[in-house]
């Protein structure tokens, strides 16, 4: 029966990979539409109880991009997001009192903004964004050092330590080999509801000081998050990355604090990521570990992944992949689950 199983979801996955990609489309001279697909095929293993049922292929996330020049300095883009939560996820609620507590509940799939922002140029190479835009790092993480969105979240927006969008105002650019952007946000991230009494500052500068060399540093200043006095959350990290045709390493150092917020999920926390990815074939052999102490507590929760990532056809990025996570409580044994099988990025 498991293999039927098995047979039937790799034939699904089959089906989507015939597809025949392509970038985005061009609509007129101003308008382009773009759409992007994540897809796996994974089984799964470990301590969580009954983790096997999220065996088979499951459709992750779609985004649907329209982006406009409106004039020679100014430019829109609004992209909608669909997330798959066909398993259960963790929430937290509070209550009248102020109290919190972390619940499961059924997941459902769901449709919502993630950026609507209006670029405007300001100088050569320098441009304010407004509107619901990209925090300093997370995304820059995604496009520059880690790479493979699809495959996994990147280091910071993976540990929750911060958010890909928010509503604000940015300045961003570059001067030389030099690149920055500085951001005045709400500090609730998207979708969530703006509640006027505290914000964030953020930022981030990365600088290339040599041939395949890239160092930088990034920010995150917030206080009164959700309006909750004390709950002030603060975030630094520091990066360096070596990459030339055949090899790229990378190593990360981050810190989080949440203030003195008596739910905070981050007390002088630490994290660390290193990765790295050799050339082969038409593709890529890689291999990430995380590392992340929430209350610098030595309770270190792992993240290891390991894989071969290639472009299939033109629109079409394919990864067999291994992944390992380990979860830390006090006064209670680790859980380590597993899981392995294809990851699907598609590109209309």
């Amino acid at each position: 029966m498991l293999a039927k199983k098995r047979c039937a979801a790799l034939a699904a996955v089959g089906g989507l990979l015939c597809a025949s990609g392509a970038q985005a489309y061009q609509l007129n001279d101003d308008v382009e539409l773009g759409l992007k697909l994540y897809t796996d095929l994974l089984f799964y293993s470990g301590d969580t109880p009954d983790i096997e049922k999220n065996n088979g292929v499951r459709f992750r996330r779609a985004y649907l991009t329209v982006a406009g020049r409106l004039s020679d300095k100014a430019k829109a883009k609004l992209t909608l997001d669909q997330r798959s939560l066909a398993h259960e996820e963790t929430r937290v609620i509070q209550d009248s009192a102020g109290d919190t507590a972390t619940v499961e509940v059924p997941g459902q799939d769901k449709v919502f903004v993630k950026y609507l922002y209006l670029d405007y140029k300001v100088a050569h190479d320098h441009k304010v964004r407004f509107g619901l835009g990209t925090t300093p790092f997370v995304v820059f993480d995604e496009r520059n050092l880690w790479g493979y969105r699809w495959i996994a979240k990147s280091f910071t927006d993976q540990w929750k330590m911060q958010v890909s969008a928010d509503l604000g105002v940015s300045l961003m650019g570059k001067a030389g080999r030099l690149r920055y952007q500085v951001s005045a946000l709400n500090g609730e991230g998207y979708q969530k509801t703006p509640d006027g009494r505290g914000f964030a500052l953020a930022g981030r500068a990365d600088f290339s000081p040599a041939e395949g060399w890239l160092v930088g540093a990034w920010f995150h200043s917030e206080s009164q998050r959700a309006g909750q006095s004390g709950y002030d959350p603060s975030r630094m990290g520091l990066f360096v990355r070596y990459r030339n045709d055949r090899f790229r390493a990378l190593a990360q150092y981050a810190t989080a604090d949440d203030g003195s917020y008596s739910g905070a999920k981050f007390k002088d926390g630490k994290g660390y990521n290193l990765q790295g990815g050799v050339r082969l074939g038409q593709g890529e052999l890689f291999l990430r570990w995380d590392a992340m102490d929430a209350k610098d507590n030595g309770q270190e929760d792992t993240l290891l992944i390991g894989g071969y990532a290639f472009k299939l056809t033109q629109g079409v990025d394919l990864a067999v992949v291994l992944r390992q996570e380990t979860d830390k409580e006090k006064s209670k044994p680790d859980v380590t689950d597993n899981s392995y099988g294809f990851i699907t990025q598609i590109k209309l």
